[in-house]
């Protein structure tokens, strides 16, 4: 870009993995660059080399992997081996899994300290209040564990920024926030990437992120750049055929509501739910009430979802549905029992009939066991099939979900993000459930997979009459799926309304600033314009 210093330059770019089974190219001769003071989105489905990218030029591939080509950090050049301690040295990194880069045994007012040690404690305070995170003071003295998912990600946000790199690598990093919170972080770091020249490599699979905070857009597929540009003209001009069907895969609005509730029983009923949790800070006998008198019904062959922010309890209540949480005021029944006093035959039916996908699926399946030994399990658990009508069933969901049975050898590692999620929904349909509880299932999947999804779940809940409680912060996701909307604040549900009604005329005044922050994330051809 014209007037501004490169940070990072790459060309010729190549990356080759050599596993047993032969040599894979991940990157073919990518020509990259990216200048001070600039948001450069990277955007491509799984598998493009979005990640590999950044992680060749900072020395992070494995010792397998051989990398060639030319790299320029600050006016010197050299091989990706030969360049990758000048890249770590103005580099920091913001991963997709906020729990993997935390350490749960530091708080993270320690872990802050160690990656900016000239800090004082009221200026690591003062960067977690940037990040969105509340009460700072107290956060910097909690563990991650005691974080939701979204406010573990500010902290890792609030780590990287705190070694004031020259190039942040932001990889994935707004998949667990909420929009709200995701219109916040966005703001930030063009704030700050502005304010310090920081250049911003942005991956994501969000074209509408991408939309808000990119200055340029590069979309990648199979290890090459298809097509670069200003944001704008990519998200409104898209010349590749790709690029183009990235942007049509993007969830749209239903047109019609096909439901009514008052149709259907029950299925699920919670009434005057209440959960809280002890704090370690305060005296002993003081807990943390996290949902608070809370009231819901869910109709068989309905789909409600729940939306609001980190740390409203949407999965706090998620996990109290399936009984995860031991310790509950109120009641929470299905199918006419309440879960405080069925026997131990009851509960096992239960755990049957009631099924939980969650975020990330690599952390649902074994490391160390074949996709088939996990797909067997729930069978072997609460049915009794013979070992051939195992395999049988196994091989018609497989099939069901776009699964090749070449898979069921592999292990979780070996999978891309969507297979995964796919795998975990089969071992979920695997006992022929009622109600599936949905935690985050499509945020880390890219956009044509996620609709892929998105259709499948409403494919196989009108094949087998099935119930969905469906959790997440993409409002666009939520439109597309839910019959019904229950917006969460503070432990609370402030709104519940039909899909459409939400939408058309949103009653609460948070429904409203959600809606405005979700529309401010669809609109990528003006949010990309006004960034100059």
């Amino acid at each position: 870009m014209a007037g501004r210093e490169s940070v990072l330059a790459m060309h010729d770019l190549r990356v080759t993995f050599n596993p047993p089974t032969g040599p894979v190219d991940a990157i073919r001769g990518l020509d990259l660059a990216i200048h001070a003071g600039e948001v450069l989105g990277i955007v491509g489905e799984s598998g493009s080399g979005k990640s590999v990218t950044f992680r060749s030029v900072l020395g992070l591939t494995p010792p397998s992997a051989t990398t060639s080509g030319t790299i320029t950090v600050g006016g010197k050049s050299g091989t990706p081996t030969e360049m990758a301690p000048e890249a770590r040295a103005i580099s920091a990194m913001v991963y997709q899994n906020p729990g993997a880069a935390l350490n749960p045994v530091f708080t993270i007012g320690q872990q802050l300290t160690l990656v900016a040690q000239d800090e004082n404690e009221s200026n690591l305070a003062d960067l977690l209040d940037q990040v969105g995170l509340p009460e700072p003071a107290k956060a910097l003295d909690s563990y991650p564990h005691e974080f939701s998912g979204g406010m573990q990600q500010r902290a890792v946000i609030a780590m990287a920024l705190a070694q004031r790199p020259k190039l942040l690598v932001a990889d994935e990093p707004t998949t667990a926030l909420d929009v709200t919170t995701e219109t916040q972080i966005l703001d930030l770091l063009v704030k700050l990437g502005n304010e310090r020249q920081i250049a911003i490599a942005f991956i994501s699979h969000d074209l509408g992120v991408i939309g808000k905070i990119a200055d340029r857009v590069a979309v990648m597929r199979n290890g090459e750049v298809l097509e670069t540009g200003a944001t704008q003209q990519i998200l409104t001009n898209p010349e590749h055929p790709y690029t183009q069907m990235l942007i049509a895969s993007s969830p749209g609005a239903r047109e019609t509501a096909t439901f009514t509730a008052a149709d259907e029983p029950g299925l699920l009923e919670i009434d005057n739910l209440t959960v809280e949790y002890r704090n370690r800070d305060r005296r002993a006998g003081r807990k943390v009430r996290v949902i608070e008198g809370l009231g819901l019904t869910v109709a068989k062959g309905e789909t409600v979802a729940l939306v609001g922010e980190s740390g409203s309890g949407k999965s706090t209540l998620a996990n109290a549905v399936v009984g995860l949480v031991p310790h509950v005021e109120g009641s929470i029944r299905f199918d006419g029992q309440d879960l405080a006093t069925m026997t131990r035959a009851e509960k096992k039916a239960f755990r049957s009939k009631v099924q939980v996908v969650f975020q990330n699926p690599l952390l649902s399946l074994s490391p160390r066991r074949t996709i088939a030994w996990q797909l067997h399990e729930p069978l072997r658990l609460y049915t009794d099939h013979t070992k051939a009508e195992r395999d049988e069933r196994i091989a018609e969901l497989m099939g069901r979900l776009d699964l090749d049975t070449e898979l069921l050898d592999r292990r979780p590692h070996e999978l891309s993000g969507g297979q995964a999620q796919r795998v975990v929904l089969a071992r979920a349909l695997a006992v022929d459930p009622t109600l599936i509880v949905f935690d985050e299932p499509t945020s880390a999947l890219d956009v044509s997979v996620q609709v892929e999804v998105l259709e499948l779940l409403n494919e196989l809940k009108v094949e087998r009459e099935l119930t969905y409680l469906f959790i997440t912060h993409d409002l666009a996701v939520a439109r597309h799926l839910a019959d019904r909307i229950a917006v969460m604040q503070h432990g609370k549900i402030v709104e519940l309304r039909e899909t459409q009604d939400l939408f058309d005329d949103p009653q609460h005044p948070y429904t409203r600033t959600l809606l405005a922050s979700s529309a401010s994330l669809e609109a990528p051809a003006a949010s990309g314009a006004s960034r100059d």
